[in-house]
C-alpha cells in the first residue's frame, strides 16, 4: 500500500473497556480521520455486535475483527458475518483473520488445535468464494473436504472483502503475502521488519501478486505520558502478558530477536505464578523494538520510525481507564 499516505488506526481491547466507551471512541475516531477501528476478541465482548453497532454510528471510518480466529467459528459463518458486516457498513468492513492459540482454542472454545495453517488457508479461500457469489463446490480442501454446492443467498457491496492476517511465522508470514490483503503482526521488534517484510514479498511472488498492494498494519502498544517512567510502566504488562500468558509464538518472536535470555525470565516468573514480577522483568530492549510511548511528540516519533521500515498503517492501542475528554485529546493527537 505505497500511496505515500500516512495513516494511523486504532486497536480497542477488551479488558477493562465498556461497549459504550468502545462505540463512543470510535464515533470519535470517525470524525479525527482515524483510518481502521480493530476490535478484537478473545474471552470478552463478541466482537460482531459492537462492531455492527459501531457500524451503524460512523460514517467513513472502516472497522475490522482484530482478529477474529479461525477455529471458533465455521467459514461458512465467517463469510456470512463478513457480508452482513460489509452490508451495515456500506462497504468499510475488513476482515481480520488469525489462528489464535492453542491455550486459547482448546482452554476456551474446547477445539482441539489441529492443522492451524491449512485451516486458515482454507477459510481465506471459502470467504473469498461466498462473497464473490460463487459456489463451494469449487472448494477442494484437507481440512473442509466435503462442502456442498451452497452459496450465499444475498449480495454483499463488494465481492472482495479486504482480508488481513495476523502472523508471526515464517510460513504464515508468506501465506498472508500470498492471500491476504495485509499483514497484521503483534509485538514484531522494528529491526526485524525487513526480514518480515521478505517474507510477505516471498509469498506475493507465488501468487504472481505486486508486495506493495499489502498493507503492513502491525499491533504497537501505546501509552502516551508526560511521564516516560509511567508509560514505560505501563507498556511492560501487556508485554508481559503476551510473553508469558498467550502461548509461545510470542516468546519464539522475541527470542529470535535477540532477547532469549530477557524472554526466559519473565516466562519462568509469569509460570511460578509471580505476575506482577514477570511484568517488571520486561526489559527496556524489548519496549522500545516493539512499543511506543512516553510524550505524543516521542509516540508520534517512534510510529515514524516503523514507518521507515515498511510499517504502511500502524495499529495503535486505545488509552484504557482514560475520560472521554483524554481519550479524544489522544486520538485527535495521533492521526498523522
Amino acid at each position: 500500500m505505497a500511496d505515500g499516505k500516512k495513516r494511523v488506526s486504532m486497536m480497542i481491547f477488551w479488558m477493562g473497556v465498556s461497549r459504550k466507551e468502545m462505540v463512543r471512541a470510535a464515533e470519535i475516531a470517525d470524525e479525527a480521520g482515524i483510518d481502521t477501528i480493530w476490535i478484537p476478541e478473545a474471552w470478552g465482548y463478541d466482537q460482531v455486535p459492537i462492531l455492527t453497532e459501531i457500524a451503524l454510528r460512523t460514517k467513513r471510518l472502516k472497522i475490522g475483527t482484530g482478529i477474529m480466529n479461525c477455529f471458533s467459528r465455521s467459514p461458512g459463518l465467517v463469510a456470512m458475518t463478513a457480508a452482513t458486516l460489509d452490508d451495515v457498513s456500506e462497504g468499510r468492513f475488513v476482515l481480520g483473520l488469525g489462528t489464535s492459540g492453542q491455550n486459547v482454542v482448546e482452554g476456551f472454545h474446547g477445539i482441539p488445535f489441529v492443522k492451524p495453517l491449512p485451516r486458515l488457508r482454507e477459510y481465506v479461500e471459502i470467504v473469498r468464494l461466498l462473497v464473490a457469489g460463487e459456489r463451494l463446490a469449487k472448494h477442494k480442501g484437507e481440512v473442509y473436504p466435503s462442502l456442498r454446492p451452497f452459496k450465499l443467498e444475498m449480495t454483499p457491496p463488494r465481492k472482495r472483502i479486504p482480508i488481513y492476517i495476523a502472523s508471526l511465522a515464517r510460513k504464515s508470514v508468506r501465506m498472508a503475502g500470498e492471500i491476504a490483503d495485509g499483514w497484521m503482526p503483534t509485538f514484531w521488534p522494528v529491526h526485524l521488519y525487513k526480514e518480515g517484510i521478505g517474507w510477505l514479498q516471498e509469498g506475493a511472488a507465488v501468487s504472481g501478486r505486486d508486495p506493495k498492494e499489502l498493507d503492513v498494519a502491525p499491533f504497537i502498544t501505546t501509552f502516551v505520558n508526560d511521564d516516560v517512567e509511567t508509560a514505560r510502566t505501563l507498556a511492560r504488562w501487556p508485554v508481559g502478558f503476551y510473553i508469558g500468558g498467550m502461548g509461545k509464538f510470542y516468546a519464539q518472536l522475541l527470542a529470535r530477536a535477540g532477547y532469549g535470555p530477557e524472554v526466559d525470565r519473565v516466562k519462568k516468573l509469569y509460570d511460578e505464578g509471580r505476575r506482577d514480577e514477570a511484568f517488571a522483568a520486561v526489559d527496556d530492549k524489548i519496549l522500545d523494538a516493539t512499543c511506543a510511548y512516553g510524550p505524543l511528540g516521542t509516540v508520534k516519533a517512534k510510529l515514524d520510525e516503523f514507518r521507515a521500515v515498511g510499517v504502511t498503517t500502524p495499529i495503535v492501542s486505545y488509552p484504557v481507564g482514560a475520560d472521554e475528554k483524554t481519550v479524544e485529546k489522544f486520538i485527535q493527537g495521533i492521526v498523522p
